[in-house]
């Protein structure tokens, strides 16, 4: 359907993103007069109304014939309310998607949660709002941008666990060069670079990243990062730079996440305590008095050397 006015647009979009909920009179003129309203706001706003109820009726007319339920514009005591189904709004389904994409890609059902974000990725199609002037249009599009990235980085998270790193070198790089200071995003790109054997490329991209955040924050990155930098600076396999842990991936064997098996020795049986452990025992159930004095601990054990058998990180 078609709705040239950008007022009128603006009016259904308000709606549509507050789906099946009421939005009252005073918050939509707000949104479309840039929080400066006319005195003759409310009067127009209902002539913007009137003209979106007839292109509902007119759409909902071409979808019934397809068997597609109506898509309604009700009022009632100065509110205003879309009712239709999550899924016959792109923005609405796109939402939904990504949070089943992520639900199941957290599940271990890799391949349906690509599926889920390839429809949802699907439904992206240019800017949003595309068109529409004015305050609240523009701070919407950054909200809907936030959230589309966040939901790519979700599905990027999945595919590099998935081992596809030379193929979103391409899609990461211009994201990173568009937000230098996002950091979930570098170190993605630097994992897709290190996973594709171009170390020294994702030491120069922490580089670059670092000295952009000092530059304007006065601050060194987040742990994460640096803990990724240090990983690669200590030439760590691939699959140590990626959260292996959770529930069972498809295709692997139930009751193992991924992550390595501990390697430390089994704990040792703690004897020749008896005494102190009755006292303790004592004083907590009452016995009154000061708890007895704390025994000198045992010196902790040597750490394995780097390079011994068995050593991993200290696993």
């Amino acid at each position: 359907m078609t709705i040239s006015s950008h007022k009128a647009r603006a009016l259904l979009a308000c709606l549509a993103l507050d789906l099946n909920r009421p939005v009252s009179a005073a918050v939509l003129a707000e949104r479309l007069w840039d929080d400066q309203p006319p005195p003759s706001a409310a009067g127009t706003l209902q002539s913007y109304v009137s003209k979106l109820r007839t292109v509902l009726r007119e759409a909902n007319a071409r979808a019934a014939a397809a068997g597609a339920p109506p898509v309604e514009l009700a009022s009632r005591r100065g509110t205003y309310q879309l009712n239709a189904r999550p899924d016959q709004v792109d923005w609405q389904l796109y939402l939904r998607l990504g949070k089943e994409a992520r639900h199941l890609a957290e599940t271990g059902a890799d391949r349906q949660a690509l599926e889920a974000f390839a429809r949802a990725q699907d439904l992206w199609q240019g800017e949003p709002l595309a068109g529409l002037p004015g305050v609240w249009p523009q701070l919407t599009r950054t909200t809907m941008y936030d959230q589309w990235l966040a939901t790519t980085a979700a599905r990027v998270e999945l595919e590099l666990r998935l081992g596809r790193f030379a193929d979103l070198v391409p899609e990461l790089a211009p994201l990173v060069e568009q937000r230098p200071q996002d950091e979930r995003l570098a170190g993605q790109l630097m994992t897709a670079l290190y996973g594709s054997g171009r170390q020294a490329e994702a030491l120069a991209l922490f580089r670059d990243t670092s000295r952009r955040i000092r530059a304007d924050h006065g601050t060194e990155p987040a742990e994460p990062l640096r803990r990724l930098h240090e990983r690669m600076l200590r030439g760590a396999p691939v699959s140590a730079l990626l959260g292996r842990s959770g529930p069972p991936r498809e295709g692997q064997p139930a009751g193992r996440t991924g992550r390595a098996p501990s390697k430390l020795p089994p704990a040792p049986v703690l004897e020749g305590r008896g005494a102190e452990l009755r006292s303790l025992v004592e004083w907590g159930g009452g016995g009154g008095g000061p708890p007895p004095p704390r025994a000198p601990a045992a010196p902790p054990p040597p750490p394995a050397p780097r390079g011994a058998p068995g050593w991993a990180g200290g696993r």
